[in-house]
């Protein structure tokens, strides 16, 4: 699905929802300023079969692609300046830049221009039950879609990190199961203080809380991948260090100096 797309970017996150299995969905974001989110229904032969079904739900024909369309309350009339109340160490509350409704379209057009209006250049993204969560490039934005009541909340990320938001992981707390977000950014060409690069946030999209985990010196070094341990007492984090020039990838196992689950906040 989606390697690449005519006339645009490439498939830059991909999610699935099959707690239903009779009707799964996959998540497609792309990396360009037109790039729509994507949701591709396979078969109902796909997803009948009993061979090969793996296969057959992403490669047969006779599946469906719809396209998200944002339609936003006023915009602005929710923490409009991307108000946030910081807290001590470098996290904070924040509330949401906008609210609204979402709806899916056979229409690609019309998945386009809501991209370009509020989420050019899509990135990571991630489901946990029937919240649907993806970011923003181009718009610093962190969206909360709710896959039932077909609405959103999206949140700016100017406050929570230093560049722009990149990929989505999602952990549960191990105090009430529910899902933490994750969220890497880096420094992109032009911007940063040439001090401090790319990092990892955590954001509870409960609350709008969020607090910084890791950021590396280097203006040019971000996390391209994180992962968990099963206990959550481990985060694993693939960081690209240096430059286009001088390129070092490293994978780190981290753990925090008190031993507990990264979902402790």
């Amino acid at each position: 699905l989606g390697s690449s797309y005519d006339g645009g970017g490439e498939c830059a996150g991909f999610a699935y929802d099959d707690r239903n299995t009779e009707k799964i969905h996959f998540y497609l974001t792309e990396n360009d300023s037109e790039g729509p989110l994507r949701r591709y229904t396979p078969s109902h032969s796909a997803l009948k079969s009993k061979e090969d079904r793996s296969f057959r739900l992403l490669h047969d024909e006779g599946g469906t692609w719809e396209y998200l369309l944002w339609v936003p309350d006023d915009e602005g009339t929710n923490g409009a300046d991307g108000a946030s109340s910081n807290r001590a160490g470098g996290g904070g509350v924040e509330t949401p830049l906008s609210t609204g409704k979402i709806a899916w379209l056979n229409n690609e057009e019309m998945g386009k221009v809501s991209a370009e209006e509020y989420f050019g250049n899509s990135r990571g993204i991630a489901r946990h039950g029937k919240e649907l969560y993806f970011v923003s490039e181009e718009a610093r934005r962190l969206m909360v879609v709710d896959l039932h009541e077909r609405t959103f909340r999206a949140y700016g990320t100017e406050n929570m990190m230093m560049g722009a938001p990149d990929e989505i992981t999602v952990l549960l707390s191990p105090i009430d199961g529910q899902p933490l977000l994750f969220v890497t950014d880096r420094i992109l060409d032009g911007e940063g203080d040439g001090e401090s690069g790319g990092g990892v946030t955590m954001f509870d999209p409960r609350d709008g809380t969020y607090n910084p985990i890791v950021r590396a010196e280097d203006n040019d070094d971000y996390v391209s991948a994180l992962a968990f341990s099963p206990d959550g007492t481990r985060m694993y984090a693939a960081w690209v260090k240096g430059d286009d020039n001088d390129v070092e990838n490293v994978v780190y196992s981290m753990k925090r100096k008190d031993g507990k689950s990264f979902g402790f906040v």
